[in-house]
């Protein structure tokens, strides 16, 4: 009786279910183990992943968590696979996708770590899908998705993020997805070409390299009017309809200023608390701004470490406002202002510490040229030709 109690003990004992540590290598970047937690339930996944199929999808089928990062990559019909997915450590990223509509079947998603990257996908029409996330800690790229009319798949986004890009979204007419964030540094808003406004920018106070480029439906800056104090960079290219820049009033210095191809923009108005030296880069560039006539916003601007370039501005006919700057650490171009009659403003640049080209403009007199640049050229070589102004 003894033996046989004692085998019925061995037997039920033997059958009993218990929890099961399996561990599986999935190809990508790195190698990548996943933790099962029971025999059929979710997976923590460890490591970076990279998706370019379908079946490599189906391979994180059963991921409640990565470890790491998730890259989609291409020829990737949907992602049905990633329906109990709720966290990713470190960055999503979906990219070249000519299938993806939606990212409706990531919406279990509740946690991305570092950053989120969207970019070349020729059918998503929205990011609805990642609203439960409530904050990142490195970058926003959305970038070139020729279908995608908003980001408010954002707008559960609040806290502060390194970089903002948001670039060649051909129907994305606002950006108020992103109205709770607040950009540490570079904020980079180019191409986009129905894009009415910045306002979903307004908490920004400051920024670190600022790119409002090409944007042909914005008028104005007002959405950066609450940025105060220094800015690294400002560069405002090509917005064919942009003509007030007094959303930049509260920015007191910059490392450098670069204004080009703005087809209506007048005056600098919104520069005018700029001052002292800019440091970095390209210096002051004012190019290809045809009905641009008066610089007057640029007074406050002492000195430049690099370049001061004036370049085809066809309407110009003075620099003044230019008239307190006394040194030039590099090249000093004036080129191409066809109404361009008077250097008198630059008088003050004692130290040109580069190359000075002063070439066709053709209200300018060649005399004038030889005597501004008399005494101050250091660094470089001395261009005059095609100034064929009168002289008299």
């Amino acid at each position: 009786m003894r033996i046989a109690f004692l085998l019925f003990i061995v037997v039920v004992v033997s059958g009993c279910p218990g929890k099961e540590h399996t561990d599986s290598a999935t190809t990508g970047p790195t190698d990548s183990d996943t933790d099962t937690e029971t025999e059929t339930g979710p997976v923590s996944c460890y490591g970076s992943f990279v998706v370019t199929n379908k079946d490599e999808l189906k391979d994180l089928k059963d991921c409640r968590e990565i470890q790491g990062n998730l890259t989609i990559d291409g020829d990737v019909p949907d992602l049905d696979d990633l329906s109990i997915l709720e966290v990713i450590t470190l960055s999503l990223t979906i990219n070249n996708s000519d299938d993806i509509v939606d990212l409706n079947d990531m919406s279990s998603l509740v946690d991305v770590g570092a950053s989120i990257i969207i970019s070349n996908n020729n059918s998503l029409e929205n990011i609805d899908a990642l609203s439960a996330i409530p904050e990142i800690r490195d970058d926003v790229q959305i970038i070139d998705n020729p279908a995608l009319e908003n980001i408010d798949g954002l707008s559960g986004l609040s806290g502060t993020i390194l970089d903002l890009e948001i670039r060649q979204n051909p129907l994305l007419e606002n950006i108020d997805g992103i109205t709770g964030l607040v950009v540490e540094d570079e904020i980079q808003i180019e191409d986009n070409e129905i894009l009415a406004n910045l306002d979903a920018l307004s908490s920004q106070t400051y920024a670190g390299d600022l790119r409002i480029n090409r944007n042909n439906a914005i008028t104005h800056l007002g959405g950066l009017s609450n940025i105060v104090g220094d800015v690294e960079d400002i560069h405002i290219h090509g917005n064919a309809l942009l003509d007030d820049l007094t959303g930049l009033s509260g920015i007191t210095s910059a490392g450098e200023i670069t204004i080009e191809d703005s087809p209506v923009l007048t005056d600098l108005t919104g520069l005018e608390n700029i001052a002292g030296r800019l440091p970095n880069g390209r210096g002051l560039v004012l190019a290809r701004n045809p009905v641009l006539t008066d610089l007057s916003a640029l007074s406050g601007v002492t000195s430049i470490a690099t370049h001061l370039v004036i370049d085809t501005n066809d309407t110009l006919t003075d620099l003044t406002g230019l008239d307190n700057i006394t040194e030039l650490g590099n090249d000093l171009t004036i080129n191409s202002n066809n109404v361009l009659t008077d250097l008198t403003p630059l008088e003050n640049i004692a130290v040109i510490g580069g190359n000075l080209n002063i070439t066709v403009n053709t209200d300018l007199c060649v005399d004038d040229a030889d005597t501004y640049a008399a005494g101050r050229i250091v660094g470089g070589a001395f261009t005059n030709s095609g100034n064929t102004g009168n002289c008299n």
